[in-house]
């Protein structure tokens, strides 16, 4: 029993390092300050980045609650506009595609570089208290999961400590919540080893 415990843990090891290889590709090909335009709150704890990909247009945002060590929270997009059409939202009135895992990763590595730069204090976002991680910001996750999934895992890899949410409406896409079933529970088999 011992050995097999044991391989379970090279197993995640060679999962995380695999990971971790994907990702700091992705990262080579990160969005430069020429395609991202930041919008601060006037009370300096609000930050909306607007991200322009050639063929699409799309949002971040940044919060603080106190400082970022205490809590921050990203929420980043999955797709350029959303063809949900909710009726509170401004997105849902044009959709123009869903987002790939490097768009979706990058809109939350350009924010991470900007959270290290205003905090002094800070050299990682390991150090942070509370980190969330909201994939809710403009379009339908469940519409988009095939790469919210590889970005959740990678971003996972990366940021250990950071709480990753997925907002939704509730479509009713049984593969997309079956495998988000399976992806929860991954990750509760992985935290009780």
């Amino acid at each position: 029993m011992e050995h097999i415990s044991e391989l379970k843990q090279q197993n995640n090891c060679l999962i995380k390092i695999l990971l971790v290889s994907l990702y700091s590709n992705f990262k080579r090909n990160t969005m430069t300050a020429d395609n991202v335009k930041v919008f601060p709150s006037s009370e300096g704890n609000v930050w909306k980045y607007v991200y322009d990909f050639e063929d699409a247009i799309t949002e971040a945002v940044l919060y603080k609650y106190g400082s970022f060590m205490k809590r921050t929270v990203i929420c980043c997009s999955v797709q350029s506009g959303c063809p949900v059409g909710c009726t509170f939202c401004g997105t849902g009135n044009k959709f123009i595609r869903n987002l790939t895992t490097e768009e979706i990763v990058s809109q939350v590595d350009r924010v991470i570089e900007d959270v290290l730069k205003q905090d002094e204090n800070m050299d990682s976002m390991i150090e942070c208290y509370k980190f969330q991680i909201m994939f809710m910001s403009m379009g339908e996750p469940l519409l988009n999961f095939e790469e919210v999934e590889k970005a959740i895992k990678m971003l996972n890899a990366v940021y250990s400590n950071a709480q990753l949410l997925i907002s939704t409406v509730g479509i009713n896409k049984p593969e997309a919540i079956t495998c988000l079933i399976h992806l929860l529970l991954l990750f509760l088999y992985k935290s009780n080893l």
